[in-house]
């Protein structure tokens, strides 16, 4: 983020070279972010899958002995 901040503070032109650079850290930045709420959604649904079986053996009741 130093060309931003070079940008702001002398008021000229980023180069090409420096617009791209700032492109490739923001879009390292974007999906970074964007895997880490992936993985933070993937083990919530875990969970609530999880979760979901759990009470369903719960509420299944004593299992039926066979008859002998």
């Amino acid at each position: 983020m130093t060309e931003l901040g070079d940008f702001l503070a002398k008021g000229d032109k980023l180069t090409v070279h420096g617009m791209q650079r700032l492109q490739h850290r923001l879009l390292q930045a974007f999906l970074l972010v964007g895997c880490r709420w992936l993985h933070i959604i993937w083990q919530m649904l875990g969970l609530a899958v999880a979760s979901d079986q759990l009470s369903h053996f719960q509420n299944a009741g004593p299992i039926p002995s066979e008859p002998t």
